[in-house]
């Protein structure tokens, strides 16, 4: 899944457009850069424990915030949402493609290449 992800490939990165840039750095690590145009979110983040957990579920740990994450994503009809996410303490932020908080879904986002 290397490459750019966004709601809509054809439109600036925003709040409302968030970009998410999956790549890996000139000493091999592998990154997620977050850009949506707010300082507290946007941000490059490290990636470690990459893993295919199915064909359509995807799994990793990222540093790099006040707490490491443990995230997945899953491919629904060619689109990829956080399905996932939880703090190494345990608490879920995102469950079932849901926010914890909120109950409202996790963000649709399409593969737009490099």
């Amino acid at each position: 899944m290397l490459g750019r992800i966004a709601v809509d490939c054809a439109a600036p990165h925003s709040r409302s457009n968030p970009h998410q840039i999956y790549a890996v750095s000139s000493s091999g690590n592998v990154t997620r850069t977050l850009k949506m145009d707010n300082p507290k979110l946007d941000a490059t983040l490290s990636l470690r424990n990459v893993r295919m957990l199915t064909p359509d579920l995807l799994q990793f740990e990222e540093t790099g915030r006040a707490s490491a994450l443990t995230i997945s994503i899953v491919n629904i009809d060619g689109r990829f949402r956080n399905w996932h996410s939880a703090q190494a303490d345990g608490t879920v932020l995102i469950a079932n493609g849901k926010f914890a908080g909120s109950g409202k879904p996790t963000v649709a986002f399409k593969f737009c290449g490099n």
